[in-house]
C-alpha cells in the first residue's frame, strides 16, 4: 500500500480501535504487540495445554456511557463480535460470609465468545505483529525506525503511535532491567512536545492486580450453588473480586482478581506463563507458588460455606500479573501529538475516566483522527 506508513506500538484496545479508524481512512497500518495476541486487559487466554480452555482474565465486562463508543459497541454487537453480559452480579462479604445480588448500575458488555474477539475484529485489516517487543525508537530522515529485542530492524515508518505508557515508564527497568525505550528517545528527538507527553507516560500512577484462573469441567455441579457471576468482594485484604465464566462446552472457569494492596506486596512476582516472562523478566518460582496459594486460600474461604469442600481444578492454578494496567484518573493536560516528529499517543492513562475501556477506545479514536487531520493537504 502507497502512502505514509503508520506504526502502532500496543495491541490493546486503544491500538487496536486507533488501527482501526486509520485503516477506514485508508491507512497503511502495522501494529506491533509483545503478547501472543491483541487484547491487552481485553484479551482471552487461552493454553496449548487444555484444548477449548478460555478465560476473560482481565477485563470480565465494560460499560459505555459516551454516544461515539455506544455507537461502536453497537455495530461490534450487530457483528456478533460482542454481547450484553447478562449474569448475575453482586456483593461478597468476607466477614458475614454473605453473598448479596444486585442489579449492574449500568448495562455491562462482553467480547463475543471471548474478550479478545473485540480487538481480533479491530486489527482484522491491520498488518499484525505478535510476539514482537520494540525496544528502539530512532528518528532517521524524518522518519521511525524501528528496532526489536534482538537488534533486530522491524520497520520504518512515517508516523508513530504509542498505545502504551509502559514504554516509558520506570516499571519497564524493573521488568526488563534496561531503561524504559521512550525514555532513550526522547533524549535525540528534540521536540518539547514529545519530551512532555514522554515525561507524562513515566508518570502516570497505576494499580496493580493478580488474577488466579482455575479451570473445572462444566459438569462440576458445586458451582451452580455459588450464586453470582461477578462478586466484589468486600472485607478481605487478598481477594478483591471473583467471577466466574462459561467460555465454552467444556470448562467453567473461575478468576479470582486479588485486592490491588495484595499485589502491591508481591509487586515485583511476574507469573511464569506471562508475557512478561516470555519477553525475558526474571521470575521466582517459590514467590509464585506462595503467591498461588495465598490467593487460593482467599478465594476458597470465600466460596465454602454455599459449595462446601472446594473441588480440585483439572490444571494447576494459573497466576496472571497486571503490573502497570490499571492506571489511576488524572487531570493533568498532555499533548497527544508531537507534529513536528510525527509522534501521537493515546491509552487508558488518558482523562479523568484513565483506566476504562471506554477511555482506551475514545483515546485510541481520537489519536488517528489527529493523524488524519495532520495528513489534509495543506498540513504534510
Amino acid at each position: 500500500m502507497s502512502g505514509p506508513r503508520i506504526a502502532i506500538i500496543g495491541a490493546g484496545m486503544s491500538g487496536s480501535v486507533c488501527a482501526w479508524a486509520l485503516r477506514r481512512a485508508g491507512l497503511s497500518v502495522t501494529v506491533f504487540e509483545m503478547g501472543r495476541g491483541g487484547g491487552g486487559r481485553m484479551a482471552t487466554r487461552k493454553s496449548r495445554n487444555l484444548e477449548g480452555f478460555a478465560a476473560n482474565h482481565g477485563c470480565p465486562a465494560f460499560t459505555a456511557s459516551q454516544p461515539w463508543f455506544k455507537s461502536m459497541v453497537q455495530q461490534l454487537m450487530d457483528e456478533h463480535v460482542v454481547r450484553v453480559w447478562s449474569g448475575r452480579f453482586g456483593a461478597y462479604d468476607a466477614g458475614t460470609q454473605t453473598a448479596t445480588e444486585d442489579p449492574a448500575p449500568q448495562v455491562m458488555y462482553v467480547g463475543s465468545p471471548g474478550m479478545s474477539s473485540i480487538c481480533d475484529k479491530l486489527l482484522s485489516d491491520a498488518e499484525r505483529c505478535f510476539e514482537t517487543q520494540v525496544t528502539s525508537f530512532e528518528r532517521k530522515a524524518e522518519r521511525w525506525v524501528l528496532t526489536d529485542k534482538n537488534a533486530k530492524e522491524v520497520g520504518t515508518f512515517d508516523w508513530l503511535v504509542i498505545s502504551s505508557h509502559s514504554l516509558a515508564h520506570p516499571r519497564w527497568t524493573q521488568i526488563f532491567k534496561t531503561p524504559p525505550p521512550l525514555q532513550t528517545a526522547a533524549a535525540t528527538l528534540g521536540s518539547p512536545a514529545a519530551t512532555q507527553m514522554i515525561e507524562y507516560m513515566s508518570r502516570v500512577q497505576t494499580v496493580p492486580v493478580m488474577v488466579l484462573m482455575l479451570v473445572y469441567p462444566v459438569q462440576e455441579e458445586k458451582w451452580s450453588k455459588w450464586p453470582l457471576d461477578m462478586a466484589t468482594v468486600n472485607g478481605s485484604n487478598t481477594l478483591g473480586k471473583v467471577v466466574r465464566q462459561s467460555m465454552g462446552p467444556a470448562y467453567t472457569v473461575i478468576v479470582a482478581h486479588s485486592t490491588h494492596s495484595f499485589a502491591e506486596k508481591y509487586r515485583h512476582v511476574v507469573g511464569s506463563t506471562g508475557t512478561a516472562a516470555r519477553m525475558g523478566a526474571d521470575t521466582d518460582a517459590k514467590k509464585e507458588e506462595e503467591v498461588i496459594q495465598e490467593l487460593y486460600d482467599a478465594f476458597v474461604q470465600c466460596v465454602r460455606p454455599f459449595v462446601g469442600d472446594v473441588p480440585k481444578p483439572l490444571v494447576d492454578p494459573i497466576l496472571h500479573r497486571w503490573g502497570n494496567c490499571f492506571p489511576l484518573p488524572s487531570e493533568a493536560t498532555v499533548p497527544v501529538l508531537a507534529r513536528d516528529v510525527n509522534l501521537v499517543c493515546c491509552g487508558d492513562h488518558l482523562g479523568p475516566s484513565a483506566g476504562s475501556v471506554e477511555a482506551a477506545a475514545v483515546s485510541g479514536f481520537e489519536g488517528a483522527q489527529s493523524i488524519i487531520a495532520a495528513m489534509q493537504p495543506g498540513k504534510l
